[in-house]
């Protein structure tokens, strides 16, 4: 069963392309949100969602630059999101990931700046 993503608001797709570069992205905001009054380290994340420690560390960066993340403590993090419009559109997410995990899965894999990122890792060499 394919789900259409076309449905959601105007709003929630500019979410989702502004700041939800993967999937891992909306998981660990979802965790984050969910559990907003822990106080997690990296590893903590790491654990819980299986990930590794760079794809944590740079999502939370940029959770952080977007106004969705708090560092605590040194190395400690936590949902905070920087006013109630941004707060409010993540409980939409919240809710439509919920009854339509599909279709927002689908919305985020094919935003345009998800596709260009994924074409630009290709020519990415690594250094040894």
């Amino acid at each position: 069963m394919v789900e259409d993503s076309g449905a959601f608001s105007a709003e929630v797709m500019s979410f989702v392309r502004a700041y939800l570069r993967s999937v891992w992205s909306l998981e660990l905001l979802l965790l984050m949100r969910q559990k907003s009054d822990r106080i997690w380290a990296i590893d903590e994340l790491t654990q819980e969602l299986r990930a590794s420690d760079l794809i944590v560390g740079r999502i939370i960066q940029d959770f952080q630059q977007f106004g969705l993340v708090i560092e605590s403590s040194p190395g400690k993090f936590r949902y905070s999101a920087a006013n109630s419009a941004l707060h409010e559109l993540v409980d939409q997410i919240a809710k439509l990931y919920a009854v339509r995990p599909v279709a927002m899965i689908d919305a985020i894999v094919n935003s345009p700046k998800h596709r260009i990122q994924s074409f630009a890792d290709a020519f990415k060499f690594k250094r040894r």
